[in-house]
């Protein structure tokens, strides 16, 4: 799964909290553009990886094989 961290409503730590009720193994990457360590704190606390925008293709091509590796 691919979530944006700033998303209008629930944000993407909200949202991938509700999809892992459902699937508890989701492996997930998340796209920021906030270098907050808050933010990078939460990511770590869901064992997922990010990108940085801006990003190339290739660059969250590697981001995503590296997230369904682990």
């Amino acid at each position: 799964m691919v979530l944006d961290v700033d998303l209008p409503g629930l944000d993407g730590f909200q949202l991938l909290s509700l999809l892992r009720q459902d699937g508890p193994g989701l492996r997930a990457v998340f796209i920021t553009a906030l270098w907050i360590e808050d933010v990078l704190g939460r990511i770590e606390e869901f064992a997922a990886r990010y990108v940085a925008k801006p990003f190339t293709g290739a660059g969250l091509k590697a981001v995503v094989r590296e997230a369904l590796a682990a």
